[in-house]
């Protein structure tokens, strides 16, 4: 059965939900207590009877907690999840063929062939968790590659993803990675995050395709294989050149896609985003804009250049700068004068945007002109605290003073990275 279909999670809520609530608690209790120097067969095998009362009830917290812990204890939890290997809960056998596969190399032959024999499992997410399993092992001989090599064409789309990534890893066949691109233009919303998960940890192989599906397959397929991108962190110089000629795209879809992946380039974008500040298409330009507050703090070059885009645009354009002044942080302090400016508009979006980013910012240093500037923003948002007629600009006044207040006293103790958040008493509003 597979997941989608929720697993037929509430009868088995209510056929063991007593029994399910206590274990889990007692899972809780027993784990905080225990040593990782007493973490042997015993807390082990206690580990894994907590996995299986998770599985069994589909508590997903639960399970990656028990699933968290085996990987911790390492290979001394692997006899006692080999015992649950052929459970009669499909949920658990999932589970357990996931755990292995987490615990990773070296593996033992009974651990090997029981992952092999799950590979031909009933339940599709067993068959899928058992090649990724015997893909992170790389299980050897011609026993496992058969197995994986009977589930490269198994009818669940999400086990043909699961089966082409362990493929990759026991044989290294090129055709993976296209096949894995493939997979995420299916209908089948599992089948996709499987494979962009397998195609961000083959890595660079499938760049290059991504990078065509982002540019030919404008839309839900672009924005899957720009999320993958995204995914796989910093690319090489090279890529970046690909990416800054797809963000010129006439295509808004295109444009969108190539700032997700270029707001996961750090520093290395940033170059590549000032120019586009300037680009004549303004969809380019805001993308640009969204990508350097994904990058935060190292778009600090670009702050006079975002100022100015401040007093020269307008409406959502307008507040997105905003937004991103405030992602960028303390190193923002020099565009302060210009988002108190903007609080005397009569947008309230505007308004809550500028509230919000001055509580990023935080308190600017202590040069006299700075100290004006910091006055003048605490005047602002007590007042908007206090009269504002919207409620949620007041709010967000309300969550920015106090900020501005923990800034300045971290400044004041030498600490002025600290980003403090706002105390509880200071975000009500009357």
């Amino acid at each position: 059965m597979r997941r989608q279909e929720v697993r037929n999670a509430e009868s088995k809520r209510r056929l063991v939900l007593w029994t399910g609530v206590v274990s889990v608690f007692a899972f809780g209790l027993t784990l905080h207590a225990e040593s990782p120097g007493k973490l042997q067969k015993v807390s082990a095998e206690r580990v894994v009877a907590r996995l299986v009362a998770a599985s069994r009830i589909y508590d997903k917290r639960a399970m990656a907690i028990a699933s968290n812990r085996l990987v911790e204890i390492g290979h001394a939890a692997i006899p006692a999840l080999l015992s649950r290997i052929s459970d009669v809960d499909d949920n658990v056998r999932w589970q357990v063929a996931e755990a292995i596969g987490r615990i990773g190399q070296p593996s033992d032959g009974p651990t090997r062939s029981a992952l092999v024999r799950a590979c031909s499992d009933g339940d599709a997410d067993v068959r899928g968790a058992a090649a990724v399993a015997v893909g992170q092992l790389r299980v050897p001989g011609q026993g496992a590659r058969a197995a994986i090599q009977r589930l490269l064409t198994d009818p669940q789309p999400m086990v043909r993803a699961d089966a082409w990534w362990a493929w990759w890893e026991l044989t290294g066949d090129r055709r993976s990675p296209g096949v894995l691109q493939g997979l995420l233009t299916h209908s089948d919303w599992l089948a996709n995050a499987h494979a962009s998960g397998h195609l961000a940890r083959i890595g660079r192989p499938a760049v290059g395709g991504l990078m065509s599906m982002i540019e030919r397959k404008p839309g839900r397929a672009g924005r899957l294989a720009a999320e993958t991108l995204r995914s796989m962190g910093r690319l090489p110089g090279k890529d970046l050149l690909t990416l800054e000629r797809l963000l010129s795209s006439t295509d808004p879809s295109v444009v969108r896609s190539t700032g997700r992946v270029l707001g996961a380039q750090g520093a290395a974008g940033v170059p590549i985003l000032s120019r586009a500040l300037s680009h004549p298409l303004p969809d380019t330009r805001q993308a640009a804009v969204v990508a350097l507050g994904d990058i935060g703090s190292e778009a600090a070059p670009v702050v006079r250049q975002l100022t100015t885009a401040l007093r020269s645009s307008q409406g959502v354009a307008r507040i997105r700068v905003v937004e991103t002044l405030g992602q960028i942080g303390p190193s923002a302090r020099p565009a302060m004068s210009a988002l108190l400016e903007l609080a005397a508009v009569s947008d309230a979006d505007t308004r809550g945007a500028v509230c919000r980013s001055i509580g990023r910012i935080g308190a600017p240093g202590s040069q006299d002109e700075n100290s004006v500037v910091h006055s003048q923003a605490v005047a602002l948002l007590k007042r908007l605290k206090q009269d504002d007629r919207v409620d949620v600009v007041r709010r967000a006044a309300a969550a920015a003073l106090g900020q501005l207040t923990s800034h300045a006293r971290s400044m004041a103790m030498g600490d002025e990275t600290t980003m403090c958040q706002p105390a509880g008493d200071e975000m009500g509003v009357k």
